[in-house]
């Protein structure tokens, strides 16, 4: 590799890329996983409220050997009976680190808000996959801190 740049990469397809940017709002994706994450699910939707306005959404789920597993998504809630448990720099601000309170036994569940339309969430398992091991919170933290959004 030429130059000192650190080679960034959304680990998603083409066709992944473009079924998420003809989505009506920006989508927010890591460029920094930890080694051997590989993308195994996206889910793009456009659709409309009764009233008009937006609710098109995503959903990016990454896994690596181990069943270590997190999900990039849009989302319309906030930390509602989560716990902070840190907060990171990133391009997008400060963002809080929560985590669910109190933790099933042994399962860090961590969950940040990205301030962007469409309110991206970012999340380790737990939250229904129970085949899934969460990221430590130094890793989600690594991820976190390289979201950005996917041009179009």
């Amino acid at each position: 590799m030429h130059g000192h740049a650190k080679e960034t990469v959304n680990l998603l397809t083409t066709k992944q890329v473009q079924q998420l940017i003809r989505l009506p709002i920006p989508v927010v994706v890591p460029v920094d996983t930890p080694v051997s994450f590989r993308v195994t699910r996206v889910d793009a939707e456009t659709g409309k409220y009764a009233n008009g306005d937006d609710d098109s959404g995503y959903n990016i789920d990454y896994r690596n050997n181990s069943q270590t597993c997190f999900t990039v998504a849009s989302s319309q809630s906030g930390p509602r009976g989560l716990q902070q448990v840190g907060q990171v720099a990133t391009a997008f601000g400060r963002i809080k680190i929560y985590t669910e309170s109190p933790s099933p036994a042994g399962a860090n569940n961590f969950a940040a808000f990205i301030p962007v339309v469409g309110n991206p969430l970012l999340l380790t398992p737990g939250y229904g996959k129970p085949d899934c091991k969460s990221l430590g919170q130094a890793e989600f933290e690594r991820v976190l801190r390289s979201i950005v959004v996917l041009k179009k």
